[in-house]
């Protein structure tokens, strides 16, 4: 991947037969950077490129659709197969080979017995975040491609809240990044508490508290109760990259 947020060569996982058409590069995949994650927390990326090829590519390692997506769209079937064979990767640095990552009924990964992750894709980019339960509780992890100015002013009032615009105008940030930035955090939020509260929730459900723009984190507050643990005023940690095309951002339970 072209990204210097990515490791060198040496830190890749690499296929075995590296001879494979240059349209396959998203079967390379890199562990990718963010600074300053708790212990035990890897996360893995690739590229990928949507067509046939791709999907007989990939069924090589062991990656398979499940039964829900096989008339599912080609571009559905390999953001799946993208995702998974992330996620596998992230496992193998745990030195477990567990196979395919399976899907549950609400469409979320069904990871291992003790294991905790999340995966993301956007436009060509997969990402899987996976912890140990033992040491990182939670895992929400997603990437966006940055929004113009423009939308972001016409979509502000629907992802905003007006503490966050306080914020934007108090620190001089550029709507367009401030914007992208907030979806993406609140969205990897979402993934991060669905499964544990159940229901759903929107935009104006969480704000943004704090940004440090050196360590690249953030903290997200509730502004309602989601359940009885994650009642309004609870507080997550985050931390987020910049790539030329996309935002990417974790936020993490302990």
């Amino acid at each position: 991947m072209d990204n210097p947020l990515l490791l060198s060569s040496s830190d890749r996982h690499e296929p075995a037969d590296k001879t494979e058409d240059k349209l396959l590069h998203g079967l390379v995949c890199e562990k990718f950077n963010f600074d300053g994650l708790p212990e035990g927390i890897e996360v893995t990326a690739t590229q990928y490129v949507v067509g046939e090829q791709y999907i007989q590519a990939i069924g090589r390692f062991g990656i398979a659709l499940p039964k829900s997506l096989m008339s599912a769209r080609t571009k559905r079937q390999v953001e799946y197969l993208a995702g998974r064979y992330c996620a596998t990767k992230s496992l193998e640095q745990f030195d477990q080979k567990h196979g395919s990552i399976g899907i549950n009924d609400d469409g979320s990964p069904d990871w291992p017995v003790g294991f905790t992750g999340s995966i993301t894709h956007s436009k060509g980019l997969a990402i899987a975040a996976l912890a140990s339960g033992s040491k990182v509780r939670l895992l929400g992890l997603d990437a966006e491609q940055w929004v113009s100015a423009v939308r972001a002013e016409k979509l502000s009032r629907a992802i905003l809240l007006d503490r966050e615009e306080s914020f934007l105008h108090d620190q001089s940030l550029p709507l367009d990044w401030f914007f992208t930035l907030v979806f993406s955090a609140k969205e990897s939020l979402y993934k991060l508490l669905r499964s544990e509260t159940g229901r759903y929730f929107g935009f104006h459900s969480a704000c943004i508290t704090s940004l440090d723009s050196e360590k690249r984190s953030f903290t997200l507050m509730l502004t309602e109760s989601l359940s009885s643990e994650f009642s309004e005023g609870y507080t997550f940690h985050g931390k987020y990259q910049e790539l030329s095309d996309h935002i990417v951002t974790l936020v993490y339970l302990v």
